[in-house]
């Protein structure tokens, strides 16, 4: 039997691996060869920095955080163990606001040691080790936390969480995607705090956020600003989300961060000898949709729709615009004005164009300001798109709501099917809104235009009348020869028929829209009046939605 042993004498080989803050932390710098780079501080074993490999950042640092080690750091992915939130011991518990010392080290990858002293034995007297690997990849930045109970008799209970600080361009840019649609969450907002059952499926900040989703381990991070997306892959262990942000909070720095934060909510038992194990991975990529999009001559990008049957639909980002339908056997049924402005300089006159959250003239610009923003693409297909609008500081200054816009146009073989979904995202108020598809039909000529449906009988507002006044309609076919601009209430069955291009069009509106506007500048052969006729589909009776609720509109072409 043979027994060696040598002594060899060096240095700690990560001494030479770390650096100094200006606050006089030490830290881990790790780099890849693709360029991404990484930076994980002893204090706390947080990660402060993640850039990826094309030079985007992807976590923040608040600016009213200390880098001194005076507390913990306000940002990064930093760590709660093990309690999370208030509780029996400090807020968070300790492994934030102490130094872990490193276990390995190398130019990509580090781990971090968290072993009991005396200062985490006064608050939580537990045999434990924590070990918390971060590796630096091409395409992503892995992290693993173990934690071990190193007695050898009881067990203990821990919570844990990575509470993950993300950059972002703006608030306003920002989604969250995930299972999150039919989850129960804890609204910490409330007081007291209270479960609540999340109904979308995108969440949206326009307030001060503090939410517990269980069972959602599968958040993506969605800026439009950066035209990227980050998935947040929690593999094991962390099984709920907590999504925060101190909305308004200039100080805090608000608008440039959203915490996304992977959690062991439900205490974890561990045995002893026992190890639990948590990973999360952040995989940065490109918004998907955004390579499906095409670019106008006037530098407007839209989506371009097509089917197998031969049909084709045009919509824009700017307004959500559907400018273009064309039917399975070649039929053009939408008009864009010759007038129009395709620049973005103003709405476009033409096409599916939204009128939200006022239709017309009023306390606010006419026809509201859905049709004179930019969408951002929430889904795409090749034969369908769903475009986003949430509040921006230009929609708060006029109608200051928290609200989400959904719109999607699925194009078909034999029909256009349209919805438009807006929801109250607040939690407390109610607000009103009026909504219309202000919408221009393609026809061969006025002269050869009619449009049908329950209107005889029906009172309408004529608003060429000065002032406005109610009339009521003894047709039920309506042809145009002046200047057209009526509202007619309780209409919502109208067929447009040409018999220049020997076809009509049915405009079924099955929900929400409950009345139609007919309107034609009769005459004004710059507006191009002969060639369109606007039929709008009309909620011209102002909606309340109360808080958390949806109002949805649909209709077929």
């Amino acid at each position: 039997w043979v027994g060696t042993m040598s002594l060899v004498p060096e240095p700690i080989p990560t001494a030479a691996n770390l650096k100094v803050d200006e606050g006089g932390l030490e830290y881990a710098e790790l780099t890849h060869p693709s360029g991404a780079s990484a930076k994980v501080f002893t204090y706390g074993a947080d990660v402060t920095s993640y850039v990826d490999a094309s030079g985007t950042e992807w976590i923040a640092v608040r600016p009213d955080a200390k880098m001194d080690g005076s507390k913990p750091i306000s940002g990064g992915l930093s760590h709660c163990f093990p309690q999370f939130g208030p509780g029996a011991i400090q807020q968070h518990g300790f492994a934030r606001n102490v130094d872990w010392t490193v276990h390995s080290i190398s130019e990509s990858s580090v781990t971090y040691e968290l072993t009991p002293s005396d200062y985490t034995r006064a608050m939580w007297d537990k045999p434990f080790k924590c070990l918390f690997t971060v590796t630096l990849k091409e395409d992503c930045l892995d992290t693993e936390l173990v934690v071990e109970n190193t007695g050898s008799a009881e067990a203990f209970d821990f919570q844990a969480a990575l509470h993950s600080y993300f950059d972002i361009s703006s608030i306003k840019n920002t989604s969250v995607g995930g299972s999150f649609s039919g989850k129960t969450f804890l609204n910490k907002m409330l007081d007291p705090p209270a479960e609540q059952v999340e109904e979308r499926s995108e969440i949206t900040i326009a307030e001060e956020y503090d939410r517990v989703y269980a069972g959602v381990n599968d958040p993506v991070l969605k800026d439009s600003g950066k035209g990227k997306q980050l998935k947040i892959v929690n593999s094991a262990g962390w099984k709920d989300t907590v999504l925060w942000n101190p909305y308004g909070n200039e100080g805090m720095g608000y608008d440039n961060f959203v915490c996304v934060e992977s959690v062991a909510f439900t205490p974890v038992q561990l045995g002893a000898g026992e190890k639990w194990v948590g990973t999360m991975s952040l995989v940065p990529e490109p918004i998907p949709t955004a390579a499906n999009l095409k670019v106008d001559e006037g530098g407007l990008e839209y989506a371009e729709l097509t089917h197998p049957s031969g049909a084709s639909a045009k919509v824009f980002t700017y307004g959500a615009d559907v400018t273009s339908y064309v039917d399975a056997s070649g039929t053009e049924w939408i008009a864009v004005r010759p007038d129009a402005k395709m620049d973005g300089s103003k709405p476009i006159s033409g096409g599916l164009s939204h009128c939200f959250p006022q239709f017309g003239p009023g306390a606010i610009q006419q026809h509201g300001f859905a049709r004179n923003v930019d969408w951002t693409v929430h889904s795409i297909s090749e034969s369908s798109v769903t475009y986003e609008l949430t509040p921006s500081d230009y929609t708060r200054a006029m109608w200051d709501k928290p609200f989400k816009c959904l719109f999607t146009v699925t194009l078909k073989e034999d029909c256009l099917d349209t919805e438009l979904v807006v929801e109250n995202t607040g939690s407390a108020e109610a607000f009103d809104f009026q909504a219309a598809l202000h919408s221009y039909f393609d026809i061969s000529s006025i002269k050869n235009t009619s449009v049908g449906g329950s209107f005889s009988g029906k009172t309408f507002l004529n608003k060429m009348l000065d002032p406005p006044a109610e009339q009521v309609e003894e047709r039920s076919e309506i042809t145009i020869a002046e200047e057209y601009d009526r509202v007619y209430a309780g209409v919502n069955d109208p067929v447009l028929k040409d018999s220049g291009k020997g076809k009509q069009l049915k405009i079924v509106n099955s929900a929400g829209w409950k009345d139609t506007v007919l309107w034609n500048p009769y005459g004004n052969e710059g507006m191009g009046y002969d060639n369109f006729v606007c039929v709008e589909s009309v909620a011209f009776t102002p909606v309340q939605l109360g808080a958390g609720e949806k109002w949805v509109g649909t209709m077929s072409l």
